[in-house]
């Protein structure tokens, strides 16, 4: 539903400019008592309810309790709601999990426990753990099973997050500027326009630009800054008094130098391959893996790039390329060589139909959604101090250069120099219908189905000049012909297709005012494949 020639007023905290005004927040006023309660009405069963009278598990917050609570973001949730953890994995994915329960399996084929939805549509593969709340009517968590209402993908629980919505016959628009240490400078706003009676359009955004604060010894500069901007526009259109149609379309855009894990910090464990495991399990010092346990220190040895094994065979026996190299006993310095990036996109697409009858309302909602993410981070986080043997003939005075030999992807130096890279792409249509009751007696129903489409493909490199001089030495010395720009390490998550079907529902009985029966029945029916193992290039070809 859209509003109507609301009252609005604007708040801000921190540097901020207002225009026009901003929309008033959920709350409730007694004007005989003089007292103000929240009074948040959420959608947690699929209609418009108090929070209060629902009989779920369900934390909301909406705009104005968001600012003041200084939620900002998916992660800060945690902070504000019972039982809610998200955490990064080493490589592009997520574990949300509620009570405990999440999923921490790293595959394309994985499937969330906890639902992400926006507006009530899946959108599972998102940046909203990484991007800033703006514009939002509220924010709900729902705890426990709600797979009766959502259909799959919520065996612990459901983040929903609802935008605002365009007003009709109402102008009305605000912007806010921050500034702050790190050069921090950071801007939101939006504007809602009506055209004519029964039409408006919602323009809103937000910007963020900070410096690093991690301080990198190698180069002295700062690393983990954020670059990153995402703007939506909403459309809504009455086309009756029963009808009502809203579009949406959001992008997010992110280019920053931030790291995609923290700092690692380990005990290095000295003995000799192949028993080493780089670190002891035995706790976290400022010490650096052994390099013997780490593919790029492992290929060091095979062509004497820094010296064979005492007993000259092609097993390293306590050789470590890593040696006494520095890890900055703090955990916002580190020495590195290379200085880690973070891309990501994503652009979702919504239309939502709604038609409301005498004994209820009628909703078909559907959604697209693209995503891609690319991160690149120093494999050791540290600068070997081991130089390459002088001479060797492919590292004429002790340094290799990979572009001689056709490998544009790693600099000229004269020791081990590893990063690794970790991406994914995905492409998701889902479409739902549902029907939710509105009766007057004790007795209401909610039925819905949805079929989800969906592919996905990610990668996890690791590039080594140690990798590319073996394929030089292959080339030069035994004419194989396979070429360097092969030698690298791909673990590859092929071309993953979903084709899933889910028909839902929940039926309710209101024994007394304080007594409600709730049924609910769910079946679904996923298809999945491999639709080219391996390979590369789909992700172009759908760009």
């Amino acid at each position: 539903m859209f509003g109507k020639k609301r009252n609005a007023f604007a708040m801000f905290t921190g540097v901020s400019i207002a225009a026009l005004g901003a929309a008033a927040p959920a709350m409730a006023q007694d004007q005989e008592q003089g007292r103000i309660t929240d009074e948040i009405v959420v959608t947690a069963e699929k209609r418009e309810a108090s929070i209060q009278d629902v009989p779920i598990a369900v934390s909301a917050f909406d705009e104005d309790k968001l600012d003041r609570m200084q939620i900002n973001d998916g992660q800060d949730l945690m902070q504000a709601i019972p039982n809610f953890q998200f955490a990064k994995g080493n490589f592009t994915g997520t574990n949300v999990a509620i009570r405990g329960i999440g999923a921490k399996v790293v595959a394309a084929s994985g499937d969330p426990a906890v639902g992400i939805h926006i507006n009530g549509a899946p959108n599972d593969a998102s940046r909203i753990f990484e991007t800033e709340f703006y514009d939002v009517q509220r924010v709900e968590v729902l705890r426990g099973p709600q797979g009766t209402l959502y259909g799959r993908n919520a065996s612990a629980g459901v983040l929903n997050i609802i935008t605002a919505r365009p007003e009709l016959e109402q102008w009305s628009g605000a912007i806010e500027l921050t500034g702050g240490n790190y050069d921090t400078q950071k801007a939101r706003g939006y504007v809602n326009m009506p055209i004519g009676d029964s039409v408006a359009l919602r323009v809103a955004g937000f910007s963020t630009q900070r410096d690093g604060f991690t301080h990198n010894l190698n180069t002295n500069s700062s690393i983990d800054g954020r670059d990153m901007n995402s703007f939506r526009v909403s459309l809504g259109i009455e086309l009756s008094d029963r009808d009502n149609l809203f579009v949406m379309g959001q992008f997010f855009q992110e280019d920053s130098n931030r790291s995609r894990i923290g700092k690692q910090l380990c005990n290095k464990d000295t003995r000799p391959w192949p028993f080493t495991q780089g670190c002891t399990g035995d706790g976290a010092g400022f010490g650096v893996p052994n390099s013997a346990a780490t593919l790029g220190g492992y290929f060091t040895f095979l062509p004497g790039l820094i010296g064979f094994p005492p007993s000259f065979n092609l097993y390293p026996q306590g050789f470590d390329a890593a040696g006494a190299a520095v890890n900055p006993p703090d955990l916002r310095t580190v020495n590195t060589a290379f200085e880690p990036t973070h891309e990501a996109d994503n652009d979702f697409y919504q239309l939502e139909y709604s038609h409301r009858f005498d004994a209820g309302t009628f909703t078909w909602l559907s959604s697209y959604n693209l995503d891609h993410v690319k991160s690149q981070v120093d494999y050791g986080q540290n600068i070997a101090p081991a130089t390459f043997n002088l001479t060797s003939p492919l590292a004429p005075g002790g340094v290799f250069n990979p572009a001689a030999f056709g490998d544009p992807t790693l600099p000229a130096t004269n020791r081990l120099f590893t990063y690794d890279q970790s991406d994914s792409d995905s492409e998701t249509l889902t479409t739902e219908f549902r029907f939710v009751s509105d009766l007057d007696g004790p007795f209401n129903f909610s039925v819905g189905a949805i079929k989800i489409n969906g592919k996905a493909e990610g990668s996890y490199y690791v590039f080594s000049n140690s990798l590319a001089f073996n394929g030089a030495v292959f080339n030069t010395f035994l004419g194989s012909g396979i070429g360097p720009d092969l030698f690298y390490y791909r673990n590859n998550t092929p071309l993953y297709e979903l084709d899933a079907t889910a028909y839902f529902g929940e039926a309710y009985y209101n024994l007394t005012d304080d007594l409600k029966f709730t049924l609910g029945l769910r079946q679904t029916n996923d298809v999945s494949k491999l639709i080219r193992p391996g390979g590369g290039g789909w992700w172009s070809r759908w760009r």
